[in-house]
């Protein structure tokens, strides 16, 4: 048995023919992440990141300085400030964002297909197994779904987004007109 281990130490074949002996397979927590669909979200998430950053950093900067100088004045700390300012101000944008990430998310396939693990699959990837492989008619069927969610995830993103934009208007003018009365 050593014999087919050439150029090694006659420790380190025995540590080689050991470890290979147990037949026990320690899983990590990096295992543990890499075999389940997590690695998806982990994969999606660095890899969207820096635009998820690009399109909330335009929204972020449009919040009037004279929030945060009456915040500090209250004595509100940064989470509160957070929470009670910037949240309820930049709602509608971050909402917004997160829809384009999910609709950017829902269509990649470069990520998905490297991290990927034994097993899962996601639309995207079956849609270029069913081409590679020329089942020409139910990719025209999983590529309609795969358009339809996206249309449906965008369309619903965009309602929602322009109802708190209305509803935060709506709320600000009913705000002001009472404080006119006064």
């Amino acid at each position: 048995m050593t014999g087919l281990l050439p150029g090694r130490s006659r420790v380190q074949r025995r540590g080689v023919i050991r470890a290979n002996s147990r037949g026990k397979v320690k899983v990590s927590i990096c295992g543990w992440i890499y075999s389940s669909p997590l690695i998806l979200i982990l994969g999606q998430s660095i890899r969207f990141f820096p635009l998820t950053l690009l399109a909330l950093w335009i929204f972020l900067q449009a919040t009037p300085r004279q929030y945060d100088d009456m915040t500090a004045t209250d004595g509100l700390s940064f989470w509160q400030a957070l929470w009670h300012v910037h949240l309820p101000i930049n709602g509608p944008a971050l909402f917004l964002s997160w829809t384009l990430v999910l609709v950017w998310c829902l269509g990649e396939l470069d990520t998905s297909i490297i991290v990927c693990p034994p097993g899962t699959t996601t639309l995207p990837i079956r849609i270029f197994t069913m081409m590679h492989y020329g089942v020409y008619s139910e990719v025209a069927t999983a590529c309609l779904l795969l358009a339809g969610t996206i249309f449906f995830v965008a369309c619903l993103g965009l309602i929602v987004g322009q109802s708190q934009a209305n509803y935060k208007s709506l709320h600000g003018a009913e705000t002001q007109a009472g404080t006119d009365e006064r």
